[in-house]
């Protein structure tokens, strides 16, 4: 798994820092910093973060279900297009349950 995870690392660090609009999981794992003193991690930890993303067995569906609402969360467009769709489809169960379609 290191082998991997150091060519995880050499393709971060070829890819450069990332703008802050880049909401990938690449690019927001590449800003990670220590939460102690602020600094970057270290290209190694990102990669290993990364893989255990995509690592089967490694509660994967938990950590895409979590990656999917911090991009939601980080989106108010999309909630307010969720908001309505959502809407729209309780509307419309109602009028079927109500015999009004």
């Amino acid at each position: 798994m290191l082998q991997n995870d150091d060519r995880l690392a050499e393709l971060i660090k070829k890819r450069g820092p990332q703008p802050e609009s880049d909401t990938s999981l690449w690019a927001c794992l590449s800003r990670c910093v220590n939460y102690k003193d602020g600094t970057p991690l270290p290209l190694q930890s990102v990669a290993a973060n990364a893989g255990i993303f995509f690592a089967a067995g490694y509660e994967t569906t938990a950590h895409a279900i979590s990656w999917a609402l911090f991009e939601l969360a980080a989106d108010t467009a999309i909630q307010v297009g969720i908001f309505f769709f959502t809407v729209g489809l309780v509307n419309h169960s109602a009028c079927h349950v109500m015999g009004a379609v």
